[in-house]
């Protein structure tokens, strides 16, 4: 067996393309544009265009206007060095060319091939137009028996031969029909109509990109047997379609069909940039985008078409003619309205989405980041560290996702074309500490309860301990802690995930500290004050008092049976002066004897409401009761709330 074997280096189209024609010439209305000024998002240029020359309809000639040769080749260079592709487009809409016998084949090769070796171009357009194609009812797609598209398919195919042996690499091949000449053949078969099919069918697997014109076209059918109009979202959706997807050719009983679909990825969207750049079928940029969103599966049915396969997700990009009546004001409002339009389709200004802020300790690091956007053409990350002002990785156009190593606040960047737009994720340790006072005196309330007062801003599943001096207390496991009756720094943890915090309150006491004292059974213990305060003092045998068992700084006690408590009070604790201005001022101040029941009289010398009354607790270290009530002159008890009286 012999078997032979050559690599080839081979020129990608960009992904997405936005394909626009530039025109070699100066139009009034769409004026001449440097071929190295063209707006930075179009990505493939078909220059237009390369016609016929010398009288003759087949042999291509292509000569710049406006500059010359060494400067447009300088430009075109220079385009392509910024990987754009740079096409020259055969043809236009009125120098048709037809190739009617082997001669003029390799006329038209021959000629093409030296402008292709002439400029560098990377590859050409097919744009024959008018009477430049027809087919013969009796040829079919797979078999065409016409001379002129038989002398076509060859000359492309000997041109793209010769590209190889000059460049060792693929030459670019794209279509631009018009409709009649591919999705007409679903109406009839002949003449122009469908007369591409045989040519897209026999070069399907060298062909780049096909871009029908959707434009200056009556209606034309769908696959799904209904007539669609130009200029709306069903007519791009049906017709690009019917070429993903292939149709049948009733009209020849089928026998000259079916042509078969193309991949999606080989599709383009052909449409004028503005009303004025075509007779007919500018459609509005929204309603562009709705179909293209529809076929790709992004967006709803933007008309009455309902798609037959799909979605395409792949689908390759959008051709305008032409990148001159894009750059004008005086067709859409603003200049490149196509150009940002494929932009907001193709590369939507989209803001990344990090997601809630997460807290330190539940994750564990190294912790990944998610943009929540994928990767695409043009689509760059930059991540930043806030917290310490520092770029972690900038314009990577794979970096959708980064790993940190420590809790901060982190920001990604998402850049695409002309659009930036950015997201903040906070990761921090941020269990707060409990907040509780600094100091307490258990004489002050008894029992002492502490309690962290922003014991709800903890996140469920906090788990606590209580300490006292440094000893965790037995069951203790809540953000309160009451019944506190000692002495001693408390300190309430805070336990989340990883993440722990911990706050301490000194209690202390005023209360004198007794002894303790050890004696057999039946003997009595001898009790003394070791720190004493003011005194005088009461002994009790309860906590809450009662009768006095004795007074002073010792204390002998009954003889005892079993180890006994006894409790000491600091009566010098228990007086405590009401506030107010002095009576001459109408005011309720008088200090207040502890021991019985009091009440407070005074007089008024003009009409006055009262308001508001305070009572202030009596310091004990035992629980107690409070209560009052308020009495007329003739010591009648008056209701509750403010009170009016009249002076008479």
């Amino acid at each position: 067996m012999l078997a032979w074997h050559h690599t080839f280096t081979f020129a990608q189209l960009p992904t997405p393309s936005l394909v626009g024609y530039w025109q070699n010439w100066n139009d009034p209305a769409s004026p001449y544009i440097q071929l190295d000024q063209v707006d930075a998002r179009y990505n493939v240029i078909e220059v237009a265009f390369g016609v016929p020359i010398n009288g003759t309809d087949y042999q291509i000639g292509f000569t710049p206007d406006g500059v010359s040769q060494s400067t447009f080749i300088s430009q075109l260079q220079y385009l392509q060095g910024l990987g754009k592709k740079v096409l020259l487009s055969i043809g236009g809409a009125n120098d048709p060319v037809k190739l009617d016998n082997a001669t003029e084949r390799d006329t038209f090769v021959s000629s093409v091939t030296s402008l292709l070796n002439t400029y560098g171009f990377d590859g050409i357009d097919i744009d024959f137009e008018g009477t430049s194609l027809s087919v013969s009812s009796s040829s079919t797609i797979a078999n065409p028996t016409d001379a002129h598209i038989i002398n076509l398919i060859d000359a492309i195919e000997a041109i793209m031969a010769n590209y190889r042996n000059s460049f060792n690499k693929k030459m670019l091949l794209t279509f631009a029909p018009e409709t009649a000449f591919v999705q007409g053949g679903m109406s009839q078969w002949g003449g122009l109509w469908g007369a591409y099919l045989p040519v897209l069918h026999a070069l399907r697997d060298s062909i780049d990109l096909l871009h029908v014109q959707l434009y200056n076209s009556g209606g034309m059918y769908g696959i799904d047997g209904n007539i669609y109009s130009q200029g709306t979202a069903d007519f791009i959706v049906a017709m690009t379609e019917a070429v993903i997807q292939g149709f049948d050719v009733p009209l020849s009983g089928n026998q000259a069909g079916p042509f078969i679909g193309f991949p999606q990825e080989k599709i383009a969207v052909g449409l004028p940039a503005c009303p004025n750049a075509a007779g007919g079928g500018f459609t509005d940029p929204d309603t562009v985008k709705a179909a293209i969103d529809y076929l790709r599966g992004l967006g709803p049915k933007p008309g009455s078409y309902t798609r037959q396969g799909g979605p395409y997700p792949n689908l390759r990009g959008m051709m305008t003619w032409s990148i001159n009546w894009d750059a004008v004001t005086t067709c859409n409002a603003t200049a490149y309205e196509y150009a940002a339009n494929f932009v907001d389709i193709f590369f939507p200004c989209v803001k990344p989405n990090l997601g809630p802020d997460v807290s330190a300790c539940t994750i564990s690091f190294p912790y990944t980041l998610n943009s929540g956007t994928s990767t695409n053409t043009n689509v760059t990350f930059t991540w930043m560290n806030l917290t310490t002002n520092q770029i972690l990785v900038e314009n990577s156009p794979t970096a959708n996702t980064w790993d940190i190593s420590t809790a901060g606040v982190y920001r990604v960047i998402r850049d695409s074309l002309s659009c930036s737009k950015s997201d903040d994720i906070s990761v921090l340790n941020d269990l707060p500490s409990p907040s509780l006072p600094a100091s307490e005196n258990i004489c002050a309330v008894v029992p002492l309860t502490l309690s962290a007062a922003n014991s709800g801003s903890f996140p469920g599943g906090t788990s606590w301990q209580w300490y006292k001096d440094n000893v965790a207390i037995a069951g203790a496991t809540s953000p309160s802690l009451d019944t506190i009756r000692f002495a001693a720094a408390y300190k309430l943890a805070a336990q989340y995930g990883s993440c722990s915090t911990e706050s301490t309150t000194n209690v202390t006491s005023s209360l004198p500290t007794p002894v303790d004292d050890c004696v057999a059974p039946g003997s009595q213990a001898q009790l003394s004050i070791q720190t004493a305060s003011f005194g005088p003092f009461n002994w009790y045998a309860n906590s809450t008092g009662g009768t006095s068992l004795g007074t002073g700084t010792t204390f002998t006690t009954p003889p005892l049976s079993s180890t006994t408590t006894y409790y000491l009070e600091d009566a010098s604790t228990a007086g405590i002066t009401t506030t107010g201005p002095p009576p001459t001022n109408n005011g309720l101040g008088t200090l207040q004897n502890w021991a019985s029941p009091t009440q407070i009289i005074f007089d008024a010398e003009t009409s006055f409401t009262l308001k508001e009354l305070t009572v202030y607790p009596m310091i004990w270290c035992y629980t107690h009761t409070l209560s009052f009530e308020i009495r007329d002159a003739s010591d009648n008890v008056l209701p509750n709330g403010a009170q009016s009286f009249s002076i008479t």
